[in-house]
């Protein structure tokens, strides 16, 4: 019967393909159901932290997770950039433990990395098992296991980025707009910032100067729906960025070596703690690659900002198919872009420099690694091998060799990627579950420094002070501000809420209010960051003194504070009109493509 197979074998079927993707990302990914409850390394701390703390203010307050006292001194949540709080995948944390909501989100997003992939590859009509190959390596890629072992959850939405490439390919400005919004909520501020500079050169780079038009009027509106439905996160994002700006001019890029190392070196890992000499000391095992500044031999920070695997076999066809189709001017389009992000991603190491051009414009200003932008290398690494693949299969007219070919080619993937990922999700989440932790008043300290192990791999413990009630002012590079709130540990600490020297114990607390009783001409200092988007509600004047908020009782009674932005309430209504807008649309059996496509068709017309 086998034999029979191998001389009948002629393609795939969707399904089957749909199928094998879902089995090969579930095996894969399978290390992070390993002991369930355990919690991650490295960054997972903080980004877990202000999930907790934006769906503990949905599920315990009933409110929006507007503010977070815990953060650094107190900060606004909702309106930092890289915030999770309002993503739509949030929803799976209200029926699960937060832990395992997380992981189940994390296998969700690698679902749809591979059939968006596949669907994009189907666009360009490939055969069914040549874009299975290439979904392959761009979901199973070590860009997103070592991106979750690291802990850096606003950068899983690269997932969306075949999404954006395939609406767009086949005008759905719907979803492309929906799109849009998952990212931006999922706080992948730099993966719009990477997508949209992808979009543009593919866009721009289109024979067909109506063609071009055409897509550049669809981003834009895609943008502006976008935007729009997006505004209750994105007007008080652009008012804190505007007021605290984060700059970052660190040296960042791929040297040759370096990114040889990051397509085929199987040793690529995250580890459990935060000495950096453990990676010094693996560059220094290999031959070629230095800490030092090199365009040929350099590697800065660690493999999370590296690694893009694809393994040997995959390295070759890559090399023959960017030959092959730079000599046949096929996919040039594609090719140039390659181009240019492989001398973007090269950072400042080479000269002069396109990294650095980009960096005066935002959010490029407050990025960190060049290398970032690698995420476009590997969709369109997979979209090469794919094409060889699709080509060799479509000549070849022996079946059986087609299906050898396949069955080869799967079996590659899966044992090399396999192998790659599992050592670098193997350590992701080695923290046994944090069962001592106690209640107690709340105050700020420096940092949570009660368990060895733990801090050992994440350097602050904002989680676990969390849930010990304790606010922290360790100094996280994400955040442009001064941290004004006074921990316990330090001499001038009074109190939390202090009326000159007798201290206030009785208040309340939610994530956007602050109730205490006062008394009438007394005035109160908060041992908190101040922001002028507080407000008092009854009978108090809110001023600053040396950066921390001061409180004026004008009457003997409860205080009630609310942080309450007004871009918030802007944005709020700008989100709600246009959800409405489209409601409407599709309740008169139209819709926002429909729309488009009548004003654009209309548009280009007028001006042919």
């Amino acid at each position: 019967m086998f034999k029979k197979l191998l001389n009948e074998y002629e393609d795939l079927s969707y399904k089957s393909s749909i199928t094998i993707l879902i089995i090969f990302v579930l095996v894969t990914y399978l290390p992070l159901f390993y002991n369930i409850y355990n919690l991650g390394i490295q960054d997972f701390d903080y980004n877990f932290f202000t999930l907790n703390v934006g769906m503990d203010a949905f599920t315990k307050h009933k409110e929006m997770p507007l503010f977070n006292f815990f953060d650094q001194g107190g900060l606004p949540l909702l309106a930092t950039p890289f915030s999770r709080s309002l993503s739509p995948f949030n929803i799976i944390y209200f029926f699960l433990d937060y832990i395992i909501a997380l992981k189940m989100e994390l296998i969700l997003h690698l679902l749809i990395a591979a059939c968006g992939m596949f669907f994009f590859l189907k666009s360009y009509k490939f055969r069914n098992d040549a874009s299975l190959i290439g979904s392959l390596l761009f979901s199973l890629n070590s860009f997103h296991s070592l991106t979750i072992a690291q802990g850096q959850y606003e950068l899983l939405s690269a997932v969306f980025i075949p999404w954006l490439f395939f609406t767009l390919r086949e005008r759905k400005l719907l979803s492309f707009s929906v799109i849009w919004s998952i990212v931006f909520l999922e706080g992948g501020v730099y993966i719009l910032a990477i997508s949209l500079l992808a979009l543009a050169i593919y866009t721009l780079l289109n024979k067909k100067k109506m063609v071009i038009l055409n897509s550049a009027l669809f981003i834009m509106t895609g943008l502006f729906v976008s935007s729009a439905l997006t505004a209750i996160k994105l007007v008080p994002s652009l008012v804190y960025m505007k007021n605290h700006p984060r700059l970052i001019d660190d040296f960042s890029g791929f040297s040759f070596s370096s990114a040889f190392h990051s397509l085929v070196n199987k040793q690529q890992f995250i580890t459990d703690t935060t000495d950096v000499t453990i990676t010094q000391n693996f560059m220094n095992k290999m031959k070629f690659i230095t800490d030092d500044n090199s365009l040929i031999t350099g590697m800065d920070y660690g493999w999370d900002e590296n690694g893009m695997f694809i393994g040997w076999i995959f390295f070759f066809i890559l090399i023959i198919s960017l030959i092959r189709y730079f000599y046949q001017k096929k996919y040039m389009r594609e090719l140039c872009i390659f181009f240019i992000f492989s001398l973007i991603a090269m950072g400042d190491r080479l000269t002069p420099s396109l990294w650095r051009g980009l960096k005066f414009f935002a959010p490029f200003e407050s990025m960190r690694h060049a290398t970032r932008f690698r995420v476009i290398l590997v969709l369109f690494m997979a979209m090469f091998i794919s094409a060889l693949i699709h080509e060799f299969l479509i000549k070849n007219k022996e079946k059986h060799q087609k299906s050898l070919t396949i069955t080869f080619l799967l079996l590659t993937v899966a044992v090399s990627m396999s192998v790659v990922n599992f050592n670098v999700l193997k350590t992701a989440f080695n923290i046994k579950p944090l069962t001592n932790l106690t209640q107690q008043n709340f105050h700020f300290e420096k940092s949570w420094l009660k368990n060895k192990v733990y801090n050992k791999s994440t350097a602050a413990g904002f989680y676990p002070a969390y849930k010990e009630n304790i606010g922290l002012t360790f100094s996280k590079e994400n955040h442009a501000h001064d941290i004004n709130a006074i921990p316990i540990s330090e001499p001038s600490y009074q109190g939390e809420i202090v009326d000159e020297s007798t201290i206030v114990y009785n208040y309340k607390r939610t994530n956007n209010t602050l109730k205490f009783n006062a008394i009438k001409n007394h005035t109160y200092q908060v041992n908190m960051n101040y922001f002028e988007d507080w407000e008092c509600e009854n009978n108090c004047n809110i001023t600053e003194r040396n950066g921390r908020l001061e409180v004026s009782a004008n009457e003997t009674g409860e205080i009630l504070l609310r942080y309450n932005p007004l871009s918030f309430k802007i944005g709020w209504i700008i989100s709600l009109l246009s959800v409405l807008f489209i409601s409407a649309l599709k309740l008169k059996d139209s819709s926002l493509d429909k729309l488009f496509k009548k004003n654009i068709d209309i548009f280009l017309k007028k001006i042919s």
